[in-house]
């Protein structure tokens, strides 16, 4: 209730609000206009199971209709902190530090309308001393 009071006299108003409760799963923003669940498209790697020589690999993805609160990514199951992510443009990136052989991506995002998620290999793979200078 609100009260206000000048020399004319006094007046009161009530105002009711209603705020919709997130359900566990979901992300209630009222700012949030979305007709779809998100979409996740890796740009680099571009093809899964793709073999790199570098530790220290730069993950590319497009998430569209998502929120930086509503993605997370894991790292052969373990959550990645720090995901640089461009809500206007889509653009993922994530810096990742590779084990030797097989590194798994996880990619889920959620909105208001559901989750998405999307999986990605790379095989990590160190060039032996004898193979350094061939131009492998």
């Amino acid at each position: 209730i609100i009260t206000a009071q000048n020399s004319a006299g006094k007046a009161a108003k009530t105002i009711t609000y209603t705020r919709k409760v997130a359900t566990q799963g979901s992300i209630v923003n009222p700012k949030e206009k979305v007709n779809s669940k998100p979409v996740i498209k890796f740009i680099t790697p571009a093809k899964t199971g793709s073999t790199i020589t570098t530790k220290t690999y730069i993950v590319k993805a497009k998430v569209t209709n998502a929120t930086a609160k509503g993605i997370t990514v894991t790292l052969n199951g373990k959550a990645i902190e720090g995901v640089n992510y461009n809500q206007k443009t889509g653009q993922l990136l994530i810096r990742v530090n590779l084990k030797s052989g097989n590194n798994t991506i996880l990619v889920n995002a959620r909105n208001a309308k559901g989750i998405s998620k999307q999986t990605t290999l790379i095989k990590y793979r160190t060039i032996p001393e004898t193979e350094k200078g061939r131009g492998n």
